[in-house]
This record gives C-alpha cells, sequence and structure tokens, in this order.
C-alpha cells in the first residue's frame, strides 16, 4: 500500500470514499493479510488465483488450498457485508466515548440488535492488545467523569 492507502481516513468522506464497495474493502484486506502478494498458509507458494464462486477467496495454484480474505479474522464466515463490517469498526474507533450496540444499530440500520451487539463484541475484543501494560506514572485523562455517589443513591 502505498499513499493514503496506509493511513487512517481522516474524515467521513475519505472514508466512504475509499470502503464505498465491498470489492475495495476486499483489496484492502488482502493487502494487508499479504502485503508481498498471496502466500498459500498450507505450502507458502506465491501463486493464486481469484475464485468466482466464491467470495473473495483465492486458490492455492501450488496446492489447491482454498483462502479468504477474511480467514482467521474476526471477520470470518460473517454473513454481514464487509462494507457494514468497516463502517462498525470505523464508528467504534473514532467515537469518543465508544458507541453502544443500539447507536451502532441505528447507524448502519442493522435488522437486529443482536447483529449489533455481535459486531461491537468482536471489534472490542479484536481492538485489545493482549500484550498491553497496566498504566503506571502520570496518566493523562481526556473527557473524564468521575461519578461521586453516597450510600442512598441508586
Amino acid at each position: 500500500m502505498s499513499g493514503s492507502e496506509g493511513r487512517f481516513p481522516k474524515s467521513l468522506m475519505e472514508f466512504q470514499d475509499r470502503f464505498a464497495s465491498e470489492g475495495a474493502c476486499a483489496e484492502y484486506l488482502f493487502a494487508r493479510r499479504w502485503p508481498e502478494g498471496f502466500v498459500c498458509p498450507r505450502c507458502s507458494a506465491g501463486r493464486a488465483w481469484l475464485l468466482k464462486a466464491k467470495a473473495f477467496t483465492y486458490e492455492c495454484a501450488g496446492c489447491g488450498r482454498q483462502t479468504s480474505v477474511t480467514a482467521g479474522t474476526i471477520l470470518h464466515a460473517s454473513k454481514l457485508p464487509l462494507t457494514r463490517w468497516f463502517w462498525a469498526a470505523f464508528l467504534m474507533a473514532t467515537h469518543s466515548n465508544g458507541i453502544s450496540a443500539l447507536q451502532l444499530q441505528s447507524q448502519l440500520g442493522l435488522g437486529s440488535y443482536r447483529t449489533a451487539w455481535m459486531l461491537c463484541a468482536k471489534l472490542r475484543r479484536a481492538m485489545v492488545n493482549p500484550e498491553r501494560e497496566p498504566l503506571c506514572g502520570v496518566v493523562e485523562a481526556d473527557e473524564t467523569i468521575l461519578p461521586f455517589r453516597t450510600k442512598n443513591d441508586p
């Protein structure tokens, strides 16, 4: 990836232009997964062809293994369009206080709260760095709310 393709979109319009179609989202996933070109996860061959019968799936020219650009990701086996996944990730990453499943359902026009909740849960898990260290020293927080309640408050 080069130029603006490798950086995070700076506006809603830039995001919408860049990831306007399923194909654009799949191209992005391909480039992130195989920055130097396709490499088969089974035999490491570097040649494959895109299958017409299976969306965004490549078949290795060496061993015949079929691999989707979403295989092994939180998008794997999802029936939701890639554009919805990308919009959900963008909204989660850019809302300062996060976004609720109800808000996500409304913003993306999702048919069910359950789908929105699943998207939020999977994206939140994926956004956590498993090697993170606890905060220490001086920590600066933005837009912090510290609720002070008495024993009688609900």
